[in-house]
């Protein structure tokens, strides 16, 4: 029985929850179940060990790195068997990637040491399905172990590894690490080579509880000692790491030594078609492992017949050509080493038989070149995209594989510009299944090599939503969907549909037993997967019991009293409302009538269903309208049930007691004892109905009396008039609507001067009704013109009231008299509040206010000083139509235009004037200053160019800024810094205007220009030539000419620092220049004893260059015994002499490859330790000769 229907079987046990809703928590289990399920490298749970790398190499950083798909994913790491283990938690976004450092745990990590029981299993959890790998992320060591979920998981295992390649320490010899998946786990080992503590052939066996490991090492660190062929069976799943530590890369080309390793794929997976693509960096063949897991194993490659072999043999294979194809007759497992420069990595090639992946998540590690392998069959090869994008990868990147008949292709791409560093990356194909595998190294550093596409073969998972059912039942057959699949469900009675999800039923005995899926995928039989349904016979109706009749709102009660575990009842709406033997309806009501069914559940099964008719008598109530009536004593008063009355039985209490059989209440002339409750009953067919009461209140009549003055003033504020009634009323009034209806409140404003008849209507319960008069006198009015404006100069001015003989006053003191008449001067400038009041039986007041304002301003604008040669200047009044006046005569003219120069120097006057009473005058001081003295001296007036002048300056009166100016012929003036003496330097040959320009204290500016005053001139040109341009160090006649053959001109020639010749022209021997390069000069002076100068480095070269060691040790040690000169092939011949230091020959020789021993004249006695003086003269076939010297120092 599956996990979902043991947990279905448990929830059906529960109490008050229904089958249906058991069905569905059950179907979205199975929901979730379905969509996480994966047999591939893409997966939702993985086992790992770690193997050991040996750190004097480089072990660390280690990691695990994930990749989601299209959901989010919740990951957990954890270690079962070790609870000192920090349990590691992550959430990765949908498409997203992560990594785990896992450095910080090394030692609980990495399976050491060998032949003990360890702890250090890795178990990883996900909510959604990724991809994963470990990762060793040294930089001189690294490699990545592709995790293969379920797919690593299995009871027996061949170990694949490399027999080429020895490991370059004995302390990284190649490895068997494993892991357990449950507790008491025996795994028995034979292996095939010796073993660290365990000879080869010879069998040993380990127990492991769930995440506990084992560790073995090869004995030898040779490549034919490594433990290929190794057989490992266990009694339950486990997964198996292999490892090759530090395999030297020598004979790639090189010093390098490379981890290779890979997480194993068991027995059950072994496939008998694969395709390896040859790496594109390796310097050298890559090489194929071929392990057998059977006897009489034929392998053909390309197509070829080309060895057997048989359990646990390899055969390995030296491709040299880009892809090959490898077809086996018995299962067998493929190890694949490759590599980039001298460093290799390895992986387990996918058998391609009926696997691969359509989506593959991955990550790239480092921003090494990255290149992918891709494997597809023939037809899908330009349904590729990279991220979502088809530009990346398109059918001209494949190949056909050879020796496939044309049904595989293959690629391998450099992908390194578009495949992101530690970013996520989804490889997609729209049509068919691949394989996908990537290399990541650099040629001296590293290589990374995996595949990360699906190992597993297609295989079904069935589920059901129920696999033990009852009679009557639907059930639903779900097979987890595979893309392409081919679904074919057989079953009992000749049972058989083709659907991935099919539902049937309703369910009898003729249902039960064994259900199969089979199915393919093209042309690959896809494992079947079965599953068995029990379905139980129905159970007879149970007995029914209701004690009849029911009235709406009392409780409907039935009974089941048939034994059972459980029931199941529902109402007439066809819905569950109760799982008890007894069925309470609360406060029943008709709607809840009609017919019920019960079913007895037994043994998990329903019974068939007994039915009743169900009918609750309806009930009413006695509804009255009001609870409370009022009725003026001597009146009369009715009142009835609402709605219609016909049917029921109805009665009314009196408050009295006394009781009347009838519908309506009708009472005349009440009386004071008629007051109180009266309560109206109904009842039908023996229900009855819910009661109803009323109040009935009997009012006295009331004495009506007004509060109100009279008379009112027109002008009055409103007021509300008052009378003694307890209830509301309506007012009115003879002048209309001057009262407010509701609220009484009386406006004498709407009101004429007259009287008024007044009138209240009382609406209480008794209506009364009372009038009254109210006399109304008109206020006079007191207004007057509001507000007045007059200027300050304007005098008296009389304000006019509307009605005359009342009381003026004002907050401005002695500027209002009693005639209305306002002074402006006495008030001053200002807003002043001016109140009129008349007295009498309706007084009135009115307030305003006067406004004086200023006289016209007269005011302007006018500089404090002005500079004698300043332009005219337009002042302007803030009002325009004044008049203009000054002391300085026809200075300023009658628009206010005043020139400073006609003022000429000094202070003046000036007035503009505003005319009339509200008229101003306003006169202000200006200034007319002096130009400041600009005299000035230069020197001197001509020269060669580049030339110093001096400026000399005066200015008065003092100046606040000055400077000199030297202006070219084209108007451009270059200035000197400021100060009334300067000194510039003139570079161009022109002739120069000179200016001093001068700002004074009071801002006047003043300048003098002197025309033409400097002429400076060009110096001679001193440019030469020298042949020939390269010469020889050594025997080279240099010529020099100087360019200018101007005959007034002189010359004078320089090598280095030194004279050398006065001529036009001057020639030296190479042989005769110390320095090399050497600086040549030449200085032309002209008749203005202007002066040119020009210099150039002449570089020589020579084809007779020499090698001189500096130092030797004639001790015969065999190493650097003898001292010789070593010479290009140029020299033909050498006089070499050795002095000692007090100038004494030791050595001479002509022979181009005589040495010296550190003797001395070739005889038997040693030259002591010292330095030596060395001299040669080189000579070459084509003349050329050059000496040279140098030291060297003699040790023993």
């Amino acid at each position: 029985m599956h996990l979902l229907s043991s947990l279905n079987n448990g929830l059906r046990s529960l109490t008050h929850m229904s089958q249906s809703l058991i069905k569905f928590f059950s179907f979205f289990l199975l929901l979730a179940s379905v969509v996480s399920t994966s047999l591939s490298q893409t997966d939702t749970e993985f086992w790992f060990v770690a193997p050991e790398v040996w750190a004097g190499h480089g072990d660390n950083p280690i990691v695990l790195r994930f990749a989601t798909f299209d959901e989010a994913a919740n990951i957990t790491i954890e270690q079962p068997a070790n609870p000192t283990f920090p349990t590691q938690t992550l959430s990765i976004a949908a498409n997203g990637t992560s990594t785990v450092n896992l450095t910080a745990w090394m030692g609980m990590i990495e399976n050491k040491p060998v032949n003990t029981l360890l702890s250090y299993g890795l178990h990883i959890v996900s909510d959604a399905s990724i991809t994963a790998y470990y990762e060793v992320n040294h930089n001189d060591n690294p490699d990545i172990f592709t995790l293969k979920g379920s797919s690593a998981l299995g009871t027996e295992f061949y170990t694949p590894f490399q027999n080429y390649l020895s490991n370059n320490y004995t302390q990284s010899k190649a490895g068997i690490d494993v892991v357990a998946t449950e507790d008491n786990t025996e795994i028995t080992v034979v292996p095939s080579v010796a073993l660290t503590g365990h000879p080869a052939d010879v069998a040993f066996t380990i127990t492991l509880n769930a995440g506990e490991t084992y560790s073995m090492r090869a004995a030898s660190t040779a490549a034919a000692a490594h433990p290929g062929g190794t057989y490992i069976s266990s009694s339950a799943p486990i997964a198996v790491t292999m490892s090759d530590d530090s395999i030297v890369g020598s004979p790639f080309g090189g010093t390098c030594f490379d981890l290779l390793g890979d997480q194993l794929i068991p027995v059950s997976l072994a496939g008998d078609e694969y395709i390896a693509v040859k790496g594109v960096q390796l310097g050298g063949a890559d090489r194929v492992f071929i392990l057998a897991t059977e006897d009489n194993t034929e392998l053909f490659i390309n197509g070829t017949s080309t060895w057997t072999l048989n359990a646990g043999e390899t055969y390995t294979h030296v491709l040299g050509a880009p892809v090959a194809y490898y077809e086996t007759s018995a299962p067998v497992i493929v190890l694949h080493m490759t590599g980039v420069g001298c460093e290799v990595g390895g992986a387990i090639l996918p058998p391609l038989r009926c696997t691969g992946s359509r989506d593959i998540a991955f990550v790239r590690s480092t921003n090494a070149s990255f290149s992918i392998n891709i494997l597809v069959q023939a037809g899908s090869e330009g349904d590729f995209t990279f991220n979502g994008n088809p530009a990346f990868i398109g059918a001209g990147d494949f190949t056909d594989v050879p020796g496939a008949a044309g049904l595989w292709k293959y690629a391998q791409i450099t992908t390194t510009s578009f495949v992101p560093t530690l970013s996520a990356s989804r490889l997609e194909n729209s049509s068919g299944y691949f394989h996908m595998g990537v290399i990541n190294g650099t040629p001296s550093g590293y290589c990374r090599y995996g595949y990360f596409s699906d190992f597993a073969q297609y295989q079904f998972q069935t589920y059901t939503d129920d696999d033990s059912l009852c009679s009557g039942e639907m059930v639903t057959l779900f097979a987890d969907p595979i893309e392409n699949a081919t679904y074919t469900w057989t079953g009992p009675s000749g049972f058989s549909i083709n659907e991935s999800v099919l539902t049937i039923g309703p369910v009898d005995e003729t249902y039960d037993g064994m259900y199969i899926v089979t199915g393919n995928v093209g042309d690959c039989e896809i494992t079947p997967d079965t599953l068995i349904l029990t379905v139980q016979p129905a159970f007879t109706a149970p007995d029914l019991i209701w004690d009849a009749p029911t009235c709406a709102g009392d409780d409907l009660i039935l009974t089941c009293p048939t034994a059972g575990n459980n029931w199941q009842w529902t109402g007439p709406n066809g819905e569950l409302v109760e799982s008890d033997s007894i069925l309470v309806i609360s406060n029943a009501q008709p709607s809840d009538g009609g017919l019920f069914t019960v079913q007895a559940e037994v043994e998990g099964c329903l019974s068939l269903a007994a039915e009743l008719s169900v009918d609750i008598t309806p009930t009413g109530s006695a509804s009255l309208a009001e609870t409370t009536a009022e009725a003026c004593l001597g009146s009369d008063w009715s009142t009835s049930p609402e709605g219609n009355t016909a049917g029921p039985l109805w009665s009314w209490e009196f408050p009295n007691g006394t009781v009347l059989n009838n519908a309506s209440l009708d009472l005349t002339n009440l009386g004071e004892l008629d007051a109180g409750w009266y309560v109206l009953s109904a009842s039908e067919l023996g229900c009855p109905w819910s009661a109803d009461s009323i109040e009935l209140v009997v009012a006295l009549p009331e004495e009506l009396a007004f509060d109100f003055p009279s008379p009112i003033c027109s002008a009055d504020a409103p007021l509300a008039l008052v009378i003694n009634a307890s209830s509301a009323g309506l007012w009115s009034a003879s002048c209309g609507n001057c009262i407010d209806e509701d609220s009484g409140v009386f406006n004498p404003n709407l009101a004429g001067d007259e009287t008024l008849e007044i009138t209240f209507e009382s609406q209480g319960i008794c209506q009364e009704t009372l009038s009254s008069n109210l006399d109304v006198i008109t206020t006079p009015s007191a207004s007057f013109d509001s507000p007045l404006t007059a200027c300050l100069g304007q005098g008296d001015v009389t304000i006019t009231a509307e009605n005359t003989g009342g009381v003026w006053s004002s907050d401005c003191d002695n500027c209002l008299n009693s005639n209305g008449e306002f002074n402006t001067s006495s008030a001053g400038e200002g807003t002043w509040n001016i109140e009129y009041a008349l007295n009498g039986q309706c007084p009135s007041v009115s307030s305003g206010a006067f406004i004086v304002t200023a006289n016209l301003s007269s005011s302007f604008d006018l500089p404090a000083s002005f500079c004698v040669n300043e332009p005219s200047l337009e002042l302007a009044g803030d009002l325009v139509g004044g008049s203009w006046s000054s002391d300085c005569g026809g200075c300023l003219n009658s628009t206010g235009v005043l020139s400073p120069s006609t003022a000429g120097l000094g202070t003046h006057e000036l007035t503009y004037t505003i005319a009339g009473n509200c008229g101003s005058s306003t006169s202000q001081n200006t200034i007319v200053h002096p130009l400041p003295t600009t005299d000035f001296t230069s020197t001197p007036s001509s020269g060669c160019a580049p030339m110093l002048i001096e400026f000399e300056g005066t200015a008065s009166p003092g100046a606040s800024y000055s400077a000199f100016g030297i202006v070219d012929s084209n108007g451009f003036t270059a200035w000197s810094n400021q100060g009334e003496s300067a000194t510039m330097t003139v570079e161009s040959p022109d002739c120069y205007d000179l200016i001093y320009a001068v700002t004074d204290v009071n801002g006047c500016i003043n300048s003098t220009l002197q025309n033409s005053a400097l002429c400076v001139y060009a110096p001679p040109s001193a440019n030469f030539t020298y042949t020939p341009a390269l010469p020889e160090s050594y025997g080279t006649l240099l010529e020099f000419t100087a360019a200018n053959v101007n005959a007034s001109v002189d010359f004078q020639w320089f090598l280095g620092t030194e004279p050398v010749s006065s001529n036009i022209q001057w020639s030296i021997n190479t042989s005769d220049i110390d320095d090399n390069p050497a600086y040549v000069c030449l200085e032309v002076q002209d008749s203005l004893g202007c002066v040119g100068l020009a210099c150039e480095y002449i570089v020589t070269t020579s084809s007779l260059t020499v090698y001189a060691p500096t130092a030797f040790t004639p001790d015969y040690d065999g190493h650097n015994d003898v001292w010789k000169l070593v010479t290009s092939a140029d020299v033909t011949s050498l006089d070499l002499k050795i002095y000692d230091r007090w100038n004494n020959l030791v050595f001479q020789t002509q022979d181009l490859d005589h040495w010296w021993q550190g003797d001395v004249q070739d005889g038997d006695y040693f030259a002591p330790d010292g330095v030596y003086t060395w001299a040669a003269v080189l000579r070459g076939d084509q003349y050329q000769v050059r000496s040279i010297k140098g030291h060297i120092v003699l040790i023993r």
